[in-house]
């Protein structure tokens, strides 16, 4: 197959394809590449997909997009923009001014815009917006440097991806869950 663009070729697949039918199989990207695509021949559970990178890709490892690090809240419910948590201080939860929070089912409460904004709670921050918070609520944090969100969940074996989704990512290796003797997957390379 020509290549017209290395961009393309670098991230579509053209480095190469591979089927898998049988759950024995993992099929693993080749050194210096992931799989960028998977195209499901027929209904079709997957028993590994290891991401090559599990806070930013879904896989079966780890829940993707949960944040950078977690934190409880520590104070009653109420409506507010300044949040109390555990004594886990700012400096050591890793907390810094625009970081992002976001709620355990991955909804955005705001941007952290002070630390300690009263002077006297290193482990209270005020944020951009006055949301609903309760007492021992865990919230997900993630940094601009780190582009994640919230409220992703971990695969699982159960889950069934129908005949003719192709998925994208990155990762680098995947296994069926089942045989599937004449369908199967077929993983697409790229670097």
């Amino acid at each position: 197959m020509g290549q017209n663009s290395t961009e393309v070729a670098y991230g579509f697949g053209q480095f190469g394809s591979a089927l898998s039918q049988l759950a024995a199989n993992t099929i693993t990207a080749p050194e210096g590449h992931v799989i960028v695509a998977i195209q499901f021949l027929d209904d079709t559970s997957l028993s590994a997909l290891v991401a090559e990178d599990s806070k930013v890709f879904m896989n079966t490892a780890a829940a993707s997009h949960t944040g950078e690090y977690v934190r409880t809240v520590n104070q009653g419910a109420s409506t507010t923009n300044k949040i109390i948590f555990d004594s886990e201080t700012n400096e050591a939860a890793g907390a810094r001014v625009g970081d992002y929070v976001y709620d355990s089912t991955g909804i955005l409460h705001g941007v952290i815009t002070l630390l300690d904004p009263d002077g006297n709670n290193t482990s209270e921050i005020q944020i951009s917006n006055s949301v609903a918070i309760t007492d021992n609520e865990i919230l997900h944090f993630s940094s601009k440097a780190l582009p994640v969100g919230g409220g992703g969940q971990q695969l699982a074996s159960a889950d069934v991806f129908p005949k003719g989704l192709t998925i994208y990512g990155r990762w680098t290796s995947a296994s069926l869950q089942a045989d599937a003797a004449t369908a199967g997957i077929i993983c697409y390379f790229g670097k």
